[in-house]
């Protein structure tokens, strides 16, 4: 009798066992930044303690190309976040193999007027929806105060602002920031430290795309020929540290923050943990302002997730998506941890986005950010997105030696580089066109 209860308290286990395998779904998100939902994932699991989200890191070109394979071999994950320089490229390219959000169950269309207009168009393939926007990145000047003060500027915001309200201003500044101590010509400290994302910044805020929806190449426009000389002239003048930093992103380059030797920084709002991890003891010596040269102002990043049509989690996936995306605790997480800004607009009004930060000596960054992200011109992100970027920037397909590369070290000038590189676009974009018929 003992035997045969013991039986069937065991079966009853493994029937138990099985139903709550049954009843667990599992969620598979790949990321290239995976701090920045890594302490809501806890949050999420214990509002769905059946739903399991594995959490992928993947560096950040590892991930585009592998998500483009995987969606046409059929093993793409549920989910997968998509950074807005590849957004053209991978809509148009795997818009077929993506999920409509505007599709039941989900029924996305009711959050459109939501979300930043621009940021919502980008992900548009067809007039589905298959990019679900997350956030933006309004840029700002990023600069150190007391080198300022030091060279007799009213370091305050508001002052900094009147002060460099446009690339000549910047330039100016440029010349009284300027200290070689030794007269060796490598300058100690300088106002940028490459000065080739002057040009960058110059050229996205002429207003126009590179390539229009058209199929139309512009980069031969004249304001963008004036725009990538602002950077040349930077140069010309030896007024930026390329001298010592070598280029951006290297080891100099981080350490000239920390050092004192760079007095400002052109990025976006996530510029803000950036510093604040390579150079802590800077603390409260930093000020933001709009970037010079506008009134139109710049984005520099911001993300999407999309989630694969053949996805067999797709509830569940949703689920963490909507937790992610369209939640204002959460979206508030991203500003207030990160200095990313959300495209859910809903929260832009949340008076923890008032609060003086530290790190910016009291200065309410994120408002400020908010009111820059107003003054940004809808933003068109051609499909040739990279081979844009594999033109004009420095990348492994151009040698590492792009068009601004090339006026910005006087290897070329200006006009003639940017009529080249509008002839290799045009004959790129010819090329793409008969592969569409």
């Amino acid at each position: 009798m003992r035997l045969r209860s013991i039986i069937a308290a065991s079966l009853v286990l493994l029937l138990l066992a099985s139903v709550s395998a049954a009843a667990q779904q599992k969620v598979t998100y790949w990321t290239f930044s995976p701090r920045l939902t890594e302490k809501l994932i806890d949050k999420f699991h214990d509002l769905y303690p059946d739903i399991q989200v594995e959490v992928v890191p993947m560096e950040f070109w590892d991930l585009h190309e592998k998500l483009m394979v995987s969606l046409a071999a059929g093993g793409a994950p549920d989910l997968a976040m998509v950074e807005i320089q590849l957004i053209g490229q991978m809509v148009n390219k795997a818009g077929p193999l993506l999920q409509d959000f505007l599709a039941a169950p989900f029924n996305a269309g009711q959050y459109e007027k939501d979300f930043v207009p621009y940021k919502w168009r980008q992900g548009l393939y067809n007039g589905r929806l298959v990019a679900f926007p997350w956030d933006i990145a309004p840029a700002g000047l990023f600069y150190r105060r007391s080198i300022f003060q030091e060279r007799g500027f009213d370091a305050r915001p508001e002052a900094m602002y009147e002060n460099l309200m446009t690339w000549d201003d910047f330039i100016e500044a440029g010349r009284k920031i300027y200290l070689d101590r030794d007269g060796d010509g490598v300058p100690e400290q300088f106002i940028i430290g490459d000065a080739r994302e002057v040009s960058r910044f110059a050229i996205e805020q002429v207003g126009v795309p590179i390539i229009d929806e058209e199929n139309v190449v512009h980069v031969d426009d004249p304001r963008f020929i004036e725009a990538v000389q602002i950077g040349r002239t930077i140069r010309e003048l030896d007024l930026d540290g390329i001298a010592r930093i070598n280029y951006k992103w290297s080891d100099q380059w981080y350490s000239s923050f920390s050092s004192a030797q760079t007095a400002t920084e052109l990025a976006g709002s996530w510029f803000h943990g950036t510093l604040a991890e390579i150079a802590p003891d800077t603390a409260g010596d930093w000020g933001v302002i709009p970037v010079p040269g506008g009134p139109n102002q710049v984005n520099q990043g911001g993300s999407f997730i999309v989630m694969s049509a053949a996805s067999p989690n797709k509830e569940a996936a949703w689920k963490l998506l909507e937790f992610l995306l369209i939640n204002e605790e959460s979206q508030l997480h991203y500003t207030n941890e990160h200095g990313t800004f959300s495209a859910y607009m809903p929260v832009w009004e949340d008076p923890s986005l008032d609060q003086p930060v530290d790190f910016f000596a009291g200065q309410p960054v994120a408002r400020m950010f908010l009111r820059i992200a107003a003054a940004i011109p809808p933003v068109y992100i051609h499909p040739l997105q990279q081979e844009i970027s594999n033109v004009l920037h420095d990348t492994e397909q151009n040698g590492w030696s792009g068009y601004i590369s090339k006026v910005y070290f006087g290897d070329i000038p200006a006009n003639t580089a940017f009529t080249e590189a509008a002839r290799e676009l045009r004959a790129i974009v010819a090329d793409w066109l008969a592969q569409q018929r």
